[in-house]
């Protein structure tokens, strides 16, 4: 009789194994694929819920006591592993997720400082002051009313370009001081302040509002602070800035406005 037991008990590890193998697959390493493939941090971490939920009962249903051999399948260690790797998994793919996402607004808001060169120039022909609070308010109103055409909140589009206008501020201080210290500023051409700067930043900013509308998922997630400095790092790397740099000193105070909070 023992070897007739001894089969039955091994066909029977064998048929709980095999059921094992088909929930790792069809309930772990299938959804971890799609959701790698997809890239959606939200999507991961809707089904990762889901994954949990299914752990916790598939653990019940299947560490099963096989009497008489007493053997029991180590399920809640080994759906563990599959949970650390998926949580991994999601980690990676919201940094690559938050970087696709928050790479054209860098891009932009570079452009936008750029100009900020030209903004200098003309301060320093005319004498004006680098403070305009008037001209700020319109910039930022407008913004706002076309933010709400993308359904962005009023305080996260005002918070983005308050940031925006004071990162670009800044290089227009720094500029102007440097040149007040040599006494000259560089040779340029006479600057239209109203007739082609202003027109210029008004076109970038209806490209930066589909840019931040795009960008939304990333508003509150815990690592938004770290991803901003990442995507701008990356965008100092490529593009040969050293961080003490200027460029990337006003792009970090401009990028500064876009989580909730940083």
């Amino acid at each position: 009789m023992r070897p007739a037991i001894s089969m039955q008990g091994t066909r029977f590890r064998h048929s709980i194994l095999l059921r094992f193998s088909e929930i790792v697959y069809q309930k772990i390493l299938t959804p971890i694929e799609k959701l790698i493939q997809r890239f959606s941090f939200n999507e991961i971490l809707y089904t990762l819920t889901r994954l949990k939920k299914e752990i916790s009962n598939q653990s019940r249903v299947l560490s099963i006591d096989m009497a008489p051999h007493r053997l029991k399948l180590p399920l809640r260690a080994a759906l563990a592993a599959f949970v650390a790797f998926a949580a991994f998994g999601a980690q990676a793919a919201h940094a690559g997720d938050a970087k696709h996402l928050l790479r054209p607004l860098v891009e932009s808001s570079a452009r936008r400082l750029a100009i900020g060169d030209q903004v200098a120039l003309s301060k320093w022909d005319s004498g004006t002051s680098v403070e305009d609070p008037a001209r700020e308010s319109v910039v930022i109103a407008n913004a706002v009313t076309e933010g709400q055409r993308s359904n962005l909140a009023a305080d996260d589009v005002t918070r983005f370009f308050k940031a925006q206008i004071e990162a670009n501020k800044l290089v227009q201080y720094e500029l102007l001081a440097r040149w007040r210290r040599a006494g000259y500023a560089p040779p340029h051409t006479p600057v239209d302040l109203k007739g082609t700067i202003r027109p210029e930043l008004d076109r970038l900013q209806t490209e930066m509002i589909a840019e931040l509308a795009a960008a939304d998922a990333v508003f509150d997630s815990k690592e938004c602070a770290k991803d901003v400095a990442r995507a701008v790092g990356h965008y100092a790397f490529e593009h040969q800035f050293d961080p003490a740099d200027l460029p990337v000193l006003a792009l970090d105070r401009a990028m500064a406005g876009f989580c909730r909070v940083y």
